[in-house]
């Protein structure tokens, strides 16, 4: 903090030596601290977006198991209107 003196005139105002904040290794800590914090949210936001390689190829069918399902679902509702026209 300043200190402030009255001396002859004109007064001054005479303040002691700082220390160099530059010189310490304390912003390199943070700075470190800062970068670390920073590279593991992004890693752990890239483990949470990765899948494994051809997971959606099991999930999706072909197209002919796609024909197939529907045929037999067509011939499924076909059976059931003809019982239903019979029951009447």
């Amino acid at each position: 903090p300043p200190i402030a003196r009255a001396g002859p005139p004109p007064p001054y105002l005479q303040s002691k030596a700082f220390r160099d904040v530059y010189s310490t290794h304390e912003p390199t800590t943070a700075f470190h601290k800062r970068i670390t914090f920073c590279l593991n949210v992004h890693n752990d936001a890239v483990k949470a977006m990765s899948f494994p390689e051809d997971a959606h190829k099991d999930v999706l069918e072909s197209a002919q198991t796609r024909r197939e399902r529907q045929r037999e679902q067509h011939e499924l509702a076909n059976n059931l209107a003809d019982d239903d026209d019979d029951e009447l």
